[in-house]
């Protein structure tokens, strides 16, 4: 269990394992099995956890002021020219040149006093001002002031100095004073007003004072900053229309990019996928690069304004990262940094949140960790150390940061993510200290409930038993936290959607499915990836939401369609749905995507499966190199059932060998090497490379030495296999270059003995073989709790040698009857009872009287329903009918398929009727094995009277048998409509749940019928019960339908009597 940290100002990235869905390849009879559950892409919890997702925009200083560029005329003097003159060199961007320059002159005596030394220093006190030279401003500013104290625009520098110094009373009295005043000081006095009284937080109406220029831009700007502090209501539509008036002006461009982006909680919605409008993504976009290019601009400034340009960096990278342009958000970062290294406190959150982004956890821990100052990066900086696995170090930080003084969001974020950290390390006393904080001082916070919830989970055992039989399913009783954590969604109006996303992510993982995805439905975008939308995707996926899942589907942009998430979920639809023509195309283009990837090919492998596409997935694995593909163990197992399931056994037994070698702790290997050895036997045109009699490469043989020892040596040729095991030797050993050629009881003279004594070789065997062996001997001891072999005690010869078998078949033929005694005398379909026994529904009805003396459950044999079959066959003429796969096995045998498709036009079928009769196909595929004479032969083996009875076939019957299943799986694929398992409305969890379940897939066929509208066919009584009841499904048996055709005059009497006659027979 992983849970993701809430974050103020992290962006802390967990990721969990992505779960994949498998082709099952069981190595058992060597036969594939069609997986069809639902496995749910996974989720980066990073995505969910932060707040770049929280990172704030960071507004400019707020003394910084937008002062106009003095302009001269011809009558200045040529010293006041030149002062101007070098000022354009710093509106230009080169501040330094300039302030060079113009210090330069105070050399000069024509500019030591006067209004011209007013002049100068005036110029050089707003040039600081520009690049955040804030202190050196003030006494220019000061100075310039005491050549002219009289000029207005003297007086207006004092007020400007006072504005920087922070005495803004006597700035807004001074500047007040001035607006009276004719001159050309009226525009910096109205700023320097607005500016102070923002800061006071008075109202100031610049509009009063006549001889202000209320038009100019930077007095505009001024007031807009005044407008956004005392009437924010205001302040957005005044911002726009100041915009559409000056379209051009870069500072109203960069205020309005600032104000799009200013709700945190919004850009936060946005990031983790919650609908917001289209104006507000363009928005986005125009932002980002307005504050880009603000950036970029600011680099080029020689120097740029230092009190600025950490802010700027910062709401660049967030834009930038909420258009989801996170690398060039990066690069523009990392130039700042490299540029200006003493910015690192400021940006070193929003870098290191880019870097747990690109995965670089360890760069974002170099970075932020030394900053000890700061407790919001120690906070982020414990939050990727616990990720990183140093749970201790982590629990460390965090309290040392908790003993500091810090405003109550820090510290209650700084709890919630101890309580994680000690949730998802199971350091249950963390765990346990900060919830108690966080219940003491933050009763009312929303994560408390979700916190508690998971710590219920990580600590509280719970026992839920889940037995297939148990139907109808009844809702388990709801712990304590669970209840908790529901009752709090009545609240959501006040959740953020982030903890709204918690919340749902909470719901996920108690396995409320339902109550997830509604908690999103019609809150999530759909234009882009996102967390949300993992998160809804999932919890349809995983809650069998077929409707939900359909509309969702559909709704995806095309955008999303097409990236690996939109393959996986629109792959998974069409398996829960059981639309396999749209999965095969999706499942091709992400084994395309990750070629060398297990998961990826089993995808693609169980798609063209489930399509019959047996030839196809021949000519895929060929093409495979089996060193290049990666996966875990388990996935590398599978594929060593696939390699046996497509006749290439030699690469199988390969890759199974070298399988066990690496995971010999593994039962999953031992298992894979086992069904590569067991494959099927040799058929005569083949040569067996396990024949193997006589020393050579790949052969394992045991020596007795000249002092009677035995030794064991396996004459290893693969490099990568050579320190697997301590019995390798290379073929230029001295052992093999003496003892190749040598077979069983062969002596060769000894190299390791200088006396010229003779060795005598023992026994010879393939190494696989002889691993193999071993795996039979110890398999039971290493690996007692695992399923896999079972030894039983066989000796013909004696008269009790059989006894241990019998006991074994005899205690499966008593479970048998105990489970067809309790189909009979319950109420539920036979594909239940088909799932106990390990058999399919049709095994299960034909087998039902003859092995246990049971009949099948297929009419109530009561006037009123056959009436309504009657009566609904004659409404299936418009709705059309939908047969399970038993009904489908015995109409293809009666042969009356044609005429049902005259009566009610194209027949209907579920995948999961495709996928029983493709397995059906594969079995009769994989029966038996060759003989040493080379014919290949079946046997099966039960028990009956106390007696073992060997049934057996030979090799025309099964070639019979494999030919009748084959016509009619490509029958049902070339001949009927396949229907998606989608009901008109998602069904109750209860329901969803037990479908899920092994055994549970018959439901698709009344989720077919409900969203249909079709007519099922069926001679399962319980299951047509099942779906009047649960969907009102109408429906009828194959008696029933026979005398229908009969009545339509497309089959005879004749036939109608010898099926009838036919199924008394077969279920008694």
């Amino acid at each position: 269990m992983k849970l993701s940290f809430s974050s103020v100002k992290a962006w802390l990235g967990t990721k969990s394992q992505h779960n994949t869905q498998s082709s099952k390849v069981t190595g058992d009879n060597n036969i594939v099995e069609q997986n069809i559950n639902v496995y749910v892409t996974g989720i980066e919890d990073w995505k969910r956890n932060s707040l770049t997702l929280g990172l704030p925009i960071t507004s400019a200083v707020s003394t910084q002021l937008a002062i106009e560029a003095e302009t001269g005329d011809a009558n200045e003097t040529d010293e006041i020219k030149r002062v101007i003159a070098y000022r354009e060199i710093a509106n230009g961007g080169d501040s330094n040149t300039a302030l060079k320059l113009l210090e330069e002159l105070k050399t000069d005596a024509k500019y030591q006093s006067g209004y011209v030394a007013f002049r100068l220093d005036f110029n050089i006190g707003v040039i600081l001002q520009n690049i955040g030279e804030h202190e050196q401003a003030s006494k220019r500013l000061r100075a310039a002031y005491t050549f002219c104290p009289k000029h207005p625009k003297a007086q207006s520098g004092l007020a400007f100095a006072d504005l920087l110094d922070g005495n803004d009373e006597e700035a807004l009295e001074k500047a007040s004073a001035l607006l009276s005043v004719e001159g050309d000081h009226l525009n910096i006095c109205a700023i320097i007003a607005l500016h102070a009284s923002k800061r006071l937080e008075r109202d100031f109406a610049v509009e009063n004072f006549k001889l202000c220029d209320g038009k100019h831009a930077d007095v505009i700007g001024a007031r807009l900053e005044h407008l956004r502090i005392m009437r924010p209501d205001e302040y957005l539509s005044a911002l726009e229309e100041a915009k559409k008036a000056d379209p051009d002006n870069l500072n109203l461009a960069s205020m309005w990019a600032n104000a799009v982006l200013e709700d945190v909680k919004q850009n936060q919605a946005f990031l983790l996928g919650a609908k917001l409008s289209d104006d507000f993504e363009r928005n986005v976009s125009k932002s980002a690069r307005i504050l880009k290019d603000e950036l970029e601009t600011a680099l080029k400034q020689r120097p740029p304004n230092r009190l600025l340009l950490s802010s700027q960096a910062n709401n660049a990278a967030v834009a930038l990262r909420l258009a989801g342009k996170t690398k060039e958000a990066s690069k523009l970062l990392d130039r700042t940094l490299e540029e200006h290294p003493e910015l690192v406190d400021e940006l070193g959150q929003v870098r290191a949140v880019l870097y747990l982004q690109e995965d670089r956890d360890i760069d974002a821990f170099e970075l932020i960790s030394p900053l000890v100052e700061h407790p919001a990066l120690q906070v982020m900086a414990s939050e990727i150390e616990a990720k990183m696995g140093d749970t201790k170090k982590a629990l460390n930080r965090i309290n040392t940061v908790l003993k500091l003084d810090m405003p109550e969001g820090l510290r209650l974020h700084a709890l919630t993510s101890k309580a994680r950290i000690g949730i998802n390390s199971a350091e249950r006393s963390a765990a346990d200290e900060a919830l108690e904080e966080l219940a003491a001082d933050y009763v009312k916070s929303p994560e408390l409930v979700l916190l508690k919830s998971a710590y219920s989970r990580a600590f509280e055992l719970r026992v839920a038993a889940n037995e297939v039989e148990d139907l109808p399913v009844i809702m388990g009783i709801q712990s304590a936290d669970e209840q908790e954590l529901l009752t709090s969604l009545d609240g959501l109006g006040e959740w953020s959607f982030f903890e709204l996303l918690q919340a749902a992510d909470e719901l996920f993982a108690r396995g409320f499915y339902r109550e997830s995805a509604e908690l999103l439905r019609d809150k999530v975008s759909f234009k882009r990836e996102s967390p949300a939308l993992q998160t809804l995707c999932d919890a349809c996926l995983r809650g069998s939401m077929g409707s939900l899942a359909n509309a969702i589907r559909d709704s995806l942009s095309a955008e999303v369609k097409n990236s690996v998430f939109g393959w996986k979920f629109c792959a998974n639809v069409g398996i829960l749905t059981g639309e396999n023509t749209k999965i095969v195309p999706l499942t091709r283009k992400l084994f395309e995507a990750n070629p060398s990837s297990l998961g990826s090919l089993h995808w693609y492998v169980q798609s063209l499966l489930r399509a019959n596409e047996k030839n196809r997935i021949n000519r895929l694995v060929k093409s495979l190199n089996d060193d290049d593909l990666t996966g875990t163990v388990t996935e590398r197992c599978e594929y060593t059932k696939l390699l046996v399931f497509c006749d290439e056994i030699e690469r199988a037994r390969s890759y199974a060998y070298r399988l066990f070698c690496e995971n010999q702790n593994d039962h999953n290997s031992w298992m894979a090497l086992s069904s590569s050895i067991l494959a099927f036997g040799k058929p005569p045109t083949k040569t067996d490379e396990l024949a193997l009699d006589e020393v050579a490469a790949d052969a394992t043989f045991e020596v007795v030495t000249p002092d009677g020892s035995v030794r064991k040596y396996v004459l290893e040729q693969n490099k990568k296999l050579f320190p697997l095991r301590q019995e390798n030797i290379a073929l230029d050993h001295p052992i093999a270059k003496a003892s190749v050629g040598c077979k069983q009881g062969d002596t060769f003279i000894w190299p390791l003995d200088q006396e010229d004594n003779k060795a005598t070789v023992k026994s010879v065997k393939h190494k696989a073989l002889e691993a193999f062996h071993f795996v039979i001997q110890r398999f039971e001891e290493k690996f007692p709790d695992a399923n896999g072999f079972k030894s039983v005690k066989c000796d013909p010869s004696k008269e009790d040698g059989l006894d241990e078998i019998k006991a074994m078949l005899q205690q499966r033929s008593q479970y048998g009857q105990q489970k067809a005694k309790e189909y009979y005398e319950g109420s539920y379909p036979i594909s239940i009872l088909g799932h106990h026994l390990g058999l399919d529904a049709i095994d299960t009805f034909l087998g039902l009287k003859r092995e246990c003396g049971f009949p099948a459950k297929v009419s109530s044999c009561e006037h009123s329903d056959q009436d309504a079959a009657t009566a609904t066959l004659k409404q299936a003429r418009s709705d059309g009918i939908l047969l399970d796969p038993l009904a489908v096995y015995l109409l293809r045998r009666l042969d009356v398929t044609e005429a049902i498709e005259k009566e009610f036009g194209k027949i209907g079928i579920t995948q999961n009727t495709i996928d029983i009769f493709s397995t059906r196909t594969h079995e009769a595929e994989r029966m038996g094995s060759y003989d040493e004479s080379g014919n290949k032969r079946s046997a099966h083996m039960s028990s009956q009277n106390g007696q073992i009875i060997l049934s057996e076939m030979s090799e025309d019957e099964i070639n019979a048998k494999v030919k009748l299943v084959q016509s009619d799986l490509n029958w049902l694929q070339a001949s009927c409509e396949l229907i998606p398992a989608v009901a008109r409305i998602d069904p109750p969890n209860e329901i969803i749940r037990f479908r899920n379940e092994k055994g549970g897939r018959f439901f698709d066929d009344l989720f077919a019928c409900d969203g249909s509208n079709r007519i099922l066919i069926s001679d399962d009584l319980h299951l047509r019960q099942w779906g009047s009841g649960l969907f009102k499904t109408r429906s009828a048996w194959i008696q029933a339908l026979l005398f229908h055709l009969e009545e339509a005059q497309h089959i005879s009497t004749e036939k109608v009597v010898k099926a009838t006659i036919g199924f008394v027979a077969q279920i008694g």
